[in-house]
């Protein structure tokens, strides 16, 4: 139809209202549980309209992605419990399932793990091969640090971005949103 007819027409955005309870519906369907802060805290990335510009898809598929690493993450968990009887309460193997329980423990923070990944795919690939440095961002940014000075690597995020500095500014209002990996 749009060879034929050259007539564009888009839907309006929903209010913040309509939005607000959207998102809260997803989240419920999803049978991800959630505690009250949590819940906040992943609310508040799927209401930005920075990230997901009120766009329902966007957060179907983002919830989605949520849903799908959680269940990941539990069944890996569950795995490390039989091998942990397995091999007779190997430390190591305690020290793997602690860990993994703190992702299970803060899916928020998985979360925000995930949106840097979608939105800034170039540094989420960096911060793997760093994962220290979104530490080392956190504390900068808390400690009045610009945006420019964030590295990973002994690389700038700027030139990781190519020089996008609205993008830098995005990634670090992303860092500096809550939940955090550290406090102050």
């Amino acid at each position: 139809l749009k060879k034929l007819f050259d007539v564009y027409w888009r839907l309006p955005l929903a209010t913040p209202k309509v939005f607000r309870e959207f998102v809260t519906d997803e989240i419920k369907k999803s049978g991800i549980v959630l505690n009250e802060g949590k819940d906040k805290n992943i609310k508040n990335f799927l209401l930005d309209d920075g990230f997901f510009e009120r766009n329902p898809r966007h957060v179907k598929r983002f919830i989605t992605a949520l849903k799908f690493a959680l269940e990941s993450v539990k069944a890996q968990l569950e795995e490390l419990s039989q091998s942990d009887v397995a091999n007779n309460n190997d430390e190591d193997i305690k020290d793997q399932k602690k860990s993994i329980q703190e992702i299970v423990d803060n899916p928020d923070l998985l979360a925000k793990v995930l949106l840097v990944q979608e939105k800034f795919y170039v540094v989420y690939e960096k911060l793997i091969l760093y994962p220290a440095e979104i530490v080392n961002h956190e504390k900068l940014l808390r400690g009045e640090g610009k945006s420019e000075e964030l590295a990973i690597g002994g690389k700038t995020v700027l030139e990781i971005l190519e020089k996008d500095g609205e993008a830098v500014k995005n990634y670090a209002s992303l860092i500096n949103l809550e939940p955090q990996f550290t406090d102050a």
